[in-house]
């Protein structure tokens, strides 16, 4: 289980499909994919896209924290997809 932390810094990420925890067990890579799903994922709403399209985070290693730049309501649904795809790949939050 990581610790998380809201912050408003924004990170640079790379995404790659095909990556998942079956081929990595390195934290950083298991969240700059999940932020990957969520930046990729087109809501039913046009409006609701900017926030999944700008979700950010990143795993800090010294503190073992992710971090994520979801402050604003209308990025909570984007948050729980990328809570939902790390627990998916056996990383879960514990918030």
């Amino acid at each position: 289980m990581f610790k998380t932390s809201a912050i408003g810094v924004v990170a640079v990420v790379l995404y790659s499909p095909s990556l998942g925890l079956a081929q990595t067990s390195d934290p950083a890579s298991v969240v700059n994919y999940c932020v990957g799903v969520v930046n990729t994922t087109t809501p039913d709403n046009e409006f609701m896209g900017m926030f999944y399209r700008d979700f950010d985070a990143y795993y800090e290693p010294t503190t073992k924290m992710v971090h994520w730049n979801a402050k604003s309501i209308g990025a909570q649904k984007p948050l729980f997809q990328f809570k939902k795809c790390m627990s998916k790949q056996g990383l879960p939050l514990d918030n």
